[in-house]
């Protein structure tokens, strides 16, 4: 629903912002009964989880081509579109979905027991991520790692010995406390940690690490850290599909559940107006509990809370700021040695994940999430690589060209495709903290990590907000909805 004044209206929720966070709690407040305002800045859903076809993407990396600045944290973009000689070929421009945010959902994610609790799923379709790979430095020859016992005794290129390590560590993280045992508490580096405690040869030090997504160098990538995640790695293979351990969203990963989220809310009744946010904000008086905000438009409103994205910090210190370089391709090949059937009879993923290591272990990771057309993120017979590595663009958009050069030259012949477009940016996460911070009436929901995959403290953080809106009651009732008849008579009307 959109509104062309807001002059003078009152309000019980103003949220700003259409991140997922902040829709998130949009939905969970959709069957509050509250009167809520849902207003974002930008012209479009999603914030930084956004999603944007050719000729939108190519205006947000206009706009995001200098330095980051306090209200956004991009910078650096460019659009760069090669001399097409071959017979693969652009499509139009809104053939395609490309997401700033295509992080992983694990199968165990709170995010789809979310999505499930609170009827949405229905009106979303996810798509299995399937096989993890890694390039061996010495031979650039793509590898997928085992990540069961069947897979590590069919691999013929690790030995017995090796072999036997691998079943010891698969063993102990599959055990009943792991954390325990293992000292997930340690600040050992995770790789010696393999090779002191389970002989494992430094060669199978990549797959491993693989599994944990983690974007830090080897030699910062703690115990504390990866255990747990490779555990998660391990414990959802098979729960949604056959051999697979993660999902991804059709149609522009997170932006497409953005977009279900804020539909869900206009539907109990939310107003949405893009393209204006609030530009001066008056706290509550001791005569009266409501703030008193300004738009960016000049009209001013009142509400009982406001709800933000926690600000940048631009006086963090240097070693405080995480810089992630990212860059998406559109490959003109479908890349079919990617997406390998892992079951007999079992869907073909629509996902796969790509490591490169470092040179060394000071050297962070080039992680390659790969998507088919099978993610509707574009035509067939293309696909879309999102390539990320933290560290900064003087060295980062480098390392990425190579890394994918790599990765289509490790392919056979028939597959290595070409590169017809491709976006590079820079993205600096300055925000420290990771719990929501409140201030009367005014809540700050944390911005998203620059991990790989949705962490569930998103969901522990729409949830704490929305406990501090809704007062006293049932906590439990929180994204526990029946279904609405009304909502597939909406989403047959319109889109939010």
């Amino acid at each position: 629903m959109q509104t062309d004044s807001l002059a003078n209206s009152e309000w019980d929720v103003v949220i700003e912002g259409t991140g997922l966070p902040q829709s998130l709690l949009a939905l969970a407040l959709s069957h509050s009964g509250k009167k809520i305002l849902h207003i974002d800045r930008n012209s479009y859903y999603g914030g930084n989880e956004a999603s944007f076809g050719l000729t939108d993407a190519e205006e947000w990396a206009a706009k995001h081509g200098g330095l980051a600045t306090a209200d956004s944290s991009f910078s650096h973009a460019y659009v760069n579109r090669p001399q097409s000689t071959g017979e693969a070929q652009l499509a139009r421009p809104r053939a395609y979905e490309l997401s700033l945010a295509p992080q992983l959902l694990y199968s165990r994610s709170s995010l789809l027991d979310v999505v499930v609790s609170s009827q949405v799923h229905n009106q979303l379709d996810f798509q299995a991520v399937g096989s993890w790979f890694v390039i061996d430095p010495s031979t650039n020859a793509l590898a997928a790692v085992p990540g069961s016992r069947e897979d590590i005794f069919r691999d013929d290129k690790i030995d017995m010995r090796a072999k036997r390590s691998l079943m010891k560590l698969l063993r102990s993280l599959n055990s009943e406390d792991p954390g325990e045992e293992l000292g997930t508490q340690s600040g050992l580096a995770f790789t010696n940690h393999l090779q002191q405690q389970f002989g494992l040869p430094p060669a199978l030090h990549s797959p491993v690490l693989a599994l944990s997504m983690s974007m830090y160098p080897a030699q910062d990538t703690t115990i504390e850290y990866a255990m747990p995640r490779v555990i998660r790695h391990l414990r959802s293979v098979g729960v949604h599909a056959p051999g697979c351990p993660a999902l991804l969203q059709r149609y522009g990963g997170l932006a497409e559940i953005i977009q279900v989220a804020c539909r869900a809310n206009a539907v109990g009744g939310g107003v949405y107006v893009l393209g204006t946010g609030a530009s001066n904000i008056q706290p509550a008086t001791a005569h009266d509990d409501k703030l008193n905000i300004e738009l960016d438009n000049g009209d001013h409103i009142s509400t009982r809370w406001h709800v933000g994205e926690g600000r940048s910090d631009t006086a963090l210190e240097e070693d405080q700021r995480r810089v992630v370089s990212k860059s998406i391709s559109i490959v003109g090949s479908s890349l079919s040695a990617l997406f390998r059937h892992l079951a007999a009879g079992a869907v073909i993923p629509a996902g796969a994940i790509v490591m490169i290591a470092g040179d060394s272990d000071a050297d962070a990771p080039v992680f390659i999430v790969a998507h088919s057309s099978d993610s509707g993120e574009c035509p067939s017979g293309q696909s879309i690589l999102y390539a990320s590595v933290a560290c900064e663009q003087q060295t980062g958009f480098a390392r990425l060209e190579r890394a994918i050069d790599t990765l289509l030259e490790s392919l056979p012949s028939d597959e290595k495709g070409t590169i017809l477009w491709s976006l590079k940016y820079q993205q600096t996460y300055t925000s420290p903290q990771s719990d929501v911070q409140q201030n009367d009436c005014m809540i700050r929901l944390p911005k998203l990590s620059p991990d790989l995959v949705l962490e569930d403290g998103v969901i522990e953080n729409v949830k704490a907000a929305w406990k501090q809106i809704v007062g006293e009651g049932d906590f439990d009732s929180f994204m526990r909805f029946e279904a609405r008849e009304d909502a597939m008579d909406h989403d047959e009307g319109e889109d939010a």
